[in-house]
């Protein structure tokens, strides 16, 4: 059940055929991709996931000792606030990114 081609035999059939793109067309596209969200707007969607996540738990950390009557309700606010944070900041990384060849 040996196959007498060579890898490189078989990747230059396929790529003869259309079925994968040569290393030419990669790399022009590698160079011409630009992510669909700016840099600014990243490095302020993770910054403020960031202040939030570290607001939260020095909330939650707090409440427990200051404030214990309304511990629970300022865990739960916490726990919402980081996951909902958490969600937006993960979704701008999968749109950004920046390795992605088309």
């Amino acid at each position: 059940m040996s196959n007498p081609q060579t890898r490189t035999e078989r990747r230059e059939a396929l790529i003869a055929a259309g079925a994968i793109p040569s290393s030419e067309e990669t790399a022009v596209a590698e160079d011409t991709y630009r992510p669909e969200v700016s840099p600014r707007v990243r490095d302020a969607v993770y910054w403020t996931t960031l202040a939030t996540a570290a607001a939260s738990a020095l909330a939650s950390g707090v409440a427990g000792i200051w404030f214990p009557d309304i511990a629970p309700q300022v865990l739960a606010t916490g726990g919402v606030a980081t996951t909902v944070m958490g969600i937006i900041g993960g979704g701008v990384g999968v749109v950004y990114r920046p390795g992605r060849t088309t």
